[in-house]
C-alpha cells in the first residue's frame, strides 16, 4: 500500500493540546524512526498541532474522530476551546457555522461527533476548512477513481480537488476507499502534505473594561441622526429606546435594571406596524423578487446599519463578525444556539457573549442579546447545553414567501 492517503491529522482526544506537544516525536515509544509518517509525525508535533496520548506513546494506527478533526482544524486557525458539558462542542459549532467545514451529523452530543472520520469526510472537511495553500492543477478527473461512485455527492468535489493537489494518491489497486476510517498517522501525512503543520496562535484575551450595558444605552441616545422614543415597555424592561423614523425599521433597545447578568436587548420586528403605510401593504402584496423591499422594517439594510453601529460599541474589534452572524441569522443559515430550533448564533467576542434568535410566526421578529462584560461562565454553561439540531427554513411572513435574502438586501 502506498503511504496511507487521506486527509488530515489528529490528536488525542481530551488530551489534545495546541500548545507544544509534551512528547516531541522522536520521543513517541510506539513511532519508530522507520515508521512511514515519522517525518509528518514529528512536523505536526513541533508545531504544536498534533499530541501524544499522555503517557508517551502517539498510537499512528488509531482512528481519528470527526470530533477530533474539527479541534485540529480550529487549532490550525487559533480557534475555539474546550467547554464544560461535551467538550468538543464548539469546535463543532465552528466547524459548522463559521468555518463551514463540516455537515450536520445531528444534535451536537458525543454519540453523534465523537465517531470515526472515513476517507471521504476528512478530506471535505481539510479542503473546505484549511484550504489548498498551493492551489490544484488538474491531472485527473473522479471518474479516474475505480470506486469513485462510492464516494458520497457531498464529498466528491473535495476528494478531486485533494487529488489533484497532491494530498491523496489512492491505494495500490487505485481504489480511494471512502468510508475507510482514516488513522492518526494517515491524518498527519496529509495535513503535512497540505502544509498545515503548526498551531496558530489564539487571539490575546480580550479587553473585560468594555461598555456596560448603561453605557452602551446612553451612546445610542446621543446619535443625533436618530429619533428616539424613550420609556418603559410594560413588561419589565424599564428602560426602552425605540427609533421611531421609517428609516431605521423600529429597531428598539431595552434593558432589565435589576437583570444581574448585564444584557442589553435589541429587537428587530420584521413588520414595523407603527410606520407602514396603505402603500407598504400593496407593495408587500405585489412583491416583486427582483426588488427591494422599501416598506419598514428592522430586518432591512439601514436598520441593520443602525445595528451595527451598536455592535461597534459592544465588539469594538469583533463587531463585523457580529454583523455577520446577524446577517446569517435573517438568512437562516445558521443554527447555533443550544436548545432552539430556529436559526440562531452563539458567540463570544471581545469579552461578552452575542446571542442571536429569529422568531417565525405571523409577525417576525430577530431578537439580540449583547451579554455583560466577562461573563464566560454564563457563555460557557449556555455551550454545554445540548445541540438540538434545526428546523426546516421559513418564508418571509410579507414577501409573498419569497427568501428574505432579496428582500432585504441580507448579502449587504
Amino acid at each position: 500500500m502506498k503511504k496511507k492517503v487521506t486527509a488530515l491529522l489528529l490528536a488525542a482526544i481530551m488530551t489534545f493540546s495546541i500548545s507544544v506537544s509534551a512528547y516531541a516525536a522522536s520521543d513517541f515509544t510506539d513511532l519508530a524512526s522507520t515508521h512511514w509518517a515519522y517525518s509528518d509525525v514529528m512536523a505536526l508535533a513541533k508545531g504544536g498541532l498534533v499530541n501524544g496520548m499522555g503517557d508517551g506513546t502517539f498510537q499512528p494506527d488509531g482512528k481519528l474522530t470527526v470530533a477530533q478533526l474539527a479541534k485540529i482544524i480550529c487549532a490550525a486557525k487559533g480557534l475555539g476551546q474546550n467547554v464544560d458539558g461535551y467538550w468538543a462542542a464548539e469546535y463543532i459549532r465552528i466547524c459548522q457555522n463559521d468555518v463551514r467545514c463540516l455537515p450536520d451529523l445531528g444534535a451536537i452530543t458525543k454519540e453523534n461527533y465523537d465517531v470515526n472520520c472515513t476517507r471521504e469526510l476528512a478530506a471535505y472537511m481539510i479542503v473546505n476548512g484549511l484550504g489548498l495553500k498551493d492551489g490544484y492543477t488538474i491531472k485527473i478527473q473522479l471518474q479516474d477513481i475505480p470506486d469513485w461512485k462510492k464516494i458520497d455527492d457531498k464529498y466528491s468535489r473535495a476528494v478531486w480537488q485533494a487529488y489533484n493537489a497532491g494530498l491523496l494518491t489512492g491505494f495500490e489497486d487505485g481504489t480511494f476507499r471512502p468510508k475507510e476510517i482514516l488513522t492518526r498517522a494517515q491524518a498527519c501525512a496529509i495535513l503535512n502534505r497540505a502544509g498545515y503543520t503548526t498551531a496558530a496562535e489564539k487571539p490575546a484575551t480580550a479587553d473585560t473594561t468594555g461598555k456596560s450595558r448603561e453605557d452602551l444605552f446612553a451612546t445610542a441616545k446621543t446619535w443625533t441622526d436618530v429619533t428616539w422614543r424613550e420609556g418603559s415597555d410594560g413588561f419589565g424592561f424599564a428602560h426602552t429606546l425605540r427609533a421611531t423614523d421609517r428609516k431605521w425599521g423600529g429597531v428598539y433597545l431595552k434593558y432589565d435594571s435589576q437583570d444581574t447578568r448585564g444584557v442589553l436587548r435589541i429587537k428587530l420586528d420584521e413588520v414595523y406596524t407603527e410606520a407602514y403605510t396603505s402603500e407598504d401593504y400593496q407593495n408587500m402584496k405585489n412583491f416583486n423578487p427582483s426588488t427591494v423591499v422599501t416598506a419598514p422594517s428592522g430586518f432591512s439594510y439601514d436598520a441593520r446599519q443602525l445595528v451595527k453601529r451598536i455592535f461597534q460599541e459592544a465588539y469594538p474589534t469583533g463587531y463585523e463578525e457580529a454583523y455577520q452572524a446577524l446577517n446569517d441569522v435573517l438568512k437562516q443559515d445558521i443554527f447555533e444556539e443550544p436548545g432552539i430550533h430556529g436559526a440562531s448564533a452563539l458567540r463570544w467576542i471581545d469579552g461578552r457573549t452575542l446571542t442571536i434568535e429569529l422568531g417565525d410566526g405571523d409577525n417576525q421578529d430577530c431578537v439580540i442579546a449583547i451579554g455583560g462584560i466577562g461573563n464566560k461562565a454564563g457563555y460557557e454553561s449556555a455551550m454545554a447545553q445540548p445541540h438540538v439540531g434545526h428546523v426546516a427554513k421559513y418564508q418571509s411572513f410579507y414577501g409573498g414567501g419569497q427568501d428574505m435574502t432579496t428582500m432585504y438586501e441580507l448579502d449587504k
